[in-house]
């Protein structure tokens, strides 16, 4: 799935200390129901400041609605939310498609009340604490084919809400308007269909401990295949993904990138395999799509929520390596959602430890010198890699330091250093 889009125009009652104040909303326990329902629960969080107070308000957002036949609306209170006097039996509001600047978009609207007294502030306006994330309401949108994916966005400006009025606060003494428009930030909905992967990764074999990038040789001698270098066994890579030009100075190699599935990282073997992709790693580090600058993309994956999502990096001529944590929902700017592992910030990130990693200048790094691609560093890949290609340019799996030439030194600096080492990836 690609990420939901939508706009909030909230009446917000709040301390008069105003500019400190900032109202997180979110979905979240999205899901893609076989039986054909979508459905997620809007949650909200004050993230900045004292208690924060909701009145009433319009939330839009948008889908691509040729993925639904005849679509109908539902919305539930979750029972969470209370007023400022404690009351939980609070109105969930109600849910429609928009008419006139929002046809062709699903607006709910918070209970709308005009408050005209501290009794009404008291009962029926939803307190937010400080720091404290509470689902509101729970939404279905019934219908999805299933098809493709449904494509939900928030829509981002206020300027098309059914209610026009702007943000505004209330102090918490006495229900009066102060103009200042509250802080608002709207979180994209959770992708778990087609997700889209951040990952950063170093090759030691390509990693100057002076600049902190990798160099980028293979690509500036144009050594680089067009097409990628894993449907050859141990591999057997079968997506076929291939490229008309490398497509970015700054790519040093093809990559493999696996997700696995489960409950937790010792059970991601090889049979927990969900989704395979190969992409292009950049010198920064950065894991991208065969454009050469988006994040990669699975398309017709799904994650189950009720488990973990691991990252498997492979390389040609390093041994692999894997996230030892779930992957990481992010929608923080830049505006995109993705899942993400850093797999570059230390030991603890890369299940195995210091089996499973190389470190230097405190990076973490896939482990050079598996030459015949074997998940180990022995003697095979010296004598019969190494030994076999020595001094040949090109495009080697014996080029360990990945500068486009077999030589003396790819033994004995990269591989002798490395020997002994195996592959720390569940298999």
């Amino acid at each position: 799935m690609k990420r939901i889009a939508t706009t909030f125009t909230l009446l917000l009652l709040a301390q008069l200390t105003w500019a400190q104040t900032r109202v997180d909303v979110s979905a979240v326990n999205y899901s893609e129901d076989p039986s054909g329902v979508i459905s997620f629960d809007l949650a909200f969080e004050c993230t900045r400041g004292d208690t924060a107070f909701i009145a009433f308000g319009d939330i839009v957002f948008t889908a691509d609605w040729t993925q639904f036949t005849n679509p109908t609306l539902n919305v539930t209170w979750l029972g969470a939310g209370q007023s400022r006097s404690g009351n939980a039996n609070l109105n969930p509001g109600f849910i429609r498609f928009g008419s006139q600047q929002n046809g062709g978009k699903v607006v709910y609207s918070l209970d709308p009340k005009f408050i005209d007294s501290m009794w009404q502030f008291n009962d029926n306006v939803l307190a937010l604490p400080n720091g404290q994330q509470t689902s509101l309401v729970h939404i279905e949108v019934t219908n999805y084919t299933g098809i493709l994916d449904p494509a939900f966005d928030w829509v981002i400006t206020g300027q098309d809400n059914e209610n026009t009025s702007n943000v505004h606060y209330f102090t918490n003494k006495q229900p009066k308007f102060v103009t200042e428009p509250a802080v608002l930030r709207f979180t994209d909905f959770p992708t778990l269909g087609s997700p889209r992967l951040d990952i950063t990764v170093f090759l030691e074999g390509a990693y100057d401990v002076n600049t902190g990038e990798m160099r980028t040789d293979l690509n500036s001698q144009g050594l680089l295949p067009l097409k990628n270098p894993y449907e050859a066994g141990p591999w057997n890579y079968s997506g076929g993904d291939s490229v008309a030009a490398i497509p970015n100075a700054d790519v040093v190699d093809w990559v493999l990138v696996e997700i696995r599935e489960t409950n937790n990282a010792t059970n991601a073997n090889a049979t927990s395999v969900i989704g395979t992709r190969a992409g292009f790693l950049l010198k920064n580090g950065h894991v991208v799509d065969l454009d050469g600058s988006s994040y990669l993309e699975f398309d017709n994956v799904t994650f189950d929520d009720t488990k973990n999502q691991y990252v498997v990096v492979h390389h040609r001529n390093h041994l692999a390596m894997m996230c030892s944590d779930g992957l990481m929902y992010n929608d923080s700017l830049p505006p995109i959602p993705r899942w993400e592992c850093d797999m570059t910030s230390g030991l603890s990130t890369i299940f195995g430890g210091s089996n499973g990693a190389k470190v230097k200048n405190g990076f973490s790094m896939l482990i050079a010198g598996d030459g015949d691609h074997d998940g180990d560093i022995f003697n095979s890949d010296s004598d019969v890699a190494w030994f076999g290609d020595i001094g040949a340019n090109g495009y080697y799996d014996a080029d360990f330091d990945l500068d486009g030439n077999v030589f003396n030194s790819d033994r004995e600096v990269i591989w002798y250093t490395n020997k002994g080492k195996s592959n720390a990836v569940p298999q």
